[in-house]
């Protein structure tokens, strides 16, 4: 009787004898089910924060699979119906951290057995941080910036040095970190960026900036005196050169001076 299906079954035998007498029994058999389930153990993991293709798989068998269900951390995650083999689970995008997976598997006759997989997500990626060129500009000028683009799962927080000393420090998001540098004097200046993620991992960029002199765009020029020659009908040269006006004056109230002092002789 090997190989009844779950349940009663009634077994009748009837006997006879030659005659046509006969004589029978019946014995009931009562296939039962107390087995719980196969089911695999596999082994916990980790995986890295934004991979993908990261699965949990577990080996199932029973002679009456039915239900399934899967929780992660205690809610439910994922149900069905099972057959016997391998059952995937995918579990990308998990949190960081430790995340418990625990699958119970049933059979019809409300026979059961579960497992425990913890999967931890680790985040063990430096954040990116772009490298802008160094920078010169005069001094007096404005729309001087500094941009750096920066990208992590997880960011944290950031600071910015100037010549090693802390000139801002705040939390960052995914996007640019954008920094003024209008109204440094003329010389040379080194202006770190350290950013963090909320993991410890950290990146940083160096941008050298150059204050220079402004340029003058006045310009001044010398006031001459030019005295020009002409020449004459004889090819002499007479200079053209005009005598300033308080310098004539000068020269007529002399010579009337000199004319009012010589008197006229007068003979007999």
């Amino acid at each position: 009787i090997n190989g009844l299906g779950l349940g009663i079954h009634e077994f009748i035998i009837f006997v006879y004898d030659i005659t046509g007498n006969k004589v029978s029994d019946a014995v009931t058999v009562t296939v039962i089910d107390t087995v719980a389930p196969d089911v695999s153990s596999p082994d916990d993991f980790d995986y890295e924060q934004g991979t993908t293709g990261n699965q949990i798989i577990w080996t199932l068998g029973d002679i009456n699979p039915d239900l399934y269900n899967v929780t992660l951390d205690g809610i439910l995650f994922e149900e069905g119906i099972w057959i016997n083999g391998t059952l995937l689970v995918n579990i990308d995008d998990l949190s960081l951290g430790n995340n418990e997976f625990i699958i119970y598997v049933y059979d019809s006759t409300g026979n059961w057995a579960s497992d425990v997989v913890t999967i931890t997500v680790t985040d063990n990626i430096t954040p990116e941080i772009s490298s802008p060129g160094d920078v010169s500009y005069e001094e007096g000028t404005t729309g001087n910036l500094i941009e750096w683009t920066v990208g992590d799962l997880n960011p944290a927080d950031y600071n910015i040095t100037v010549d090693g000393v802390l000139y801002e420090e705040d939390t960052w998001i995914n996007g640019i970190i954008s920094m003024d540098i209008d109204g440094l004097i003329v010389g040379e200046y080194e202006i770190i960026l350290n950013i963090n993620d909320t993991q410890g991992n950290w990146a940083s960029d160096t941008v050298l900036v150059v204050v220079t002199e402004p340029i003058d765009d006045t310009t001044s020029s010398d006031t001459t005196t030019s005295s020009e020659s002409t020449p004459t009908s004889t090819g002499e040269t007479t200079d053209t050169t005009e005598t300033p006006l308080f310098l004539s004056i000068f020269i007529f109230s002399l010579g009337m001076l000199v004319f009012i002092r010589r008197k006229p002789q007068i003979t007999s």
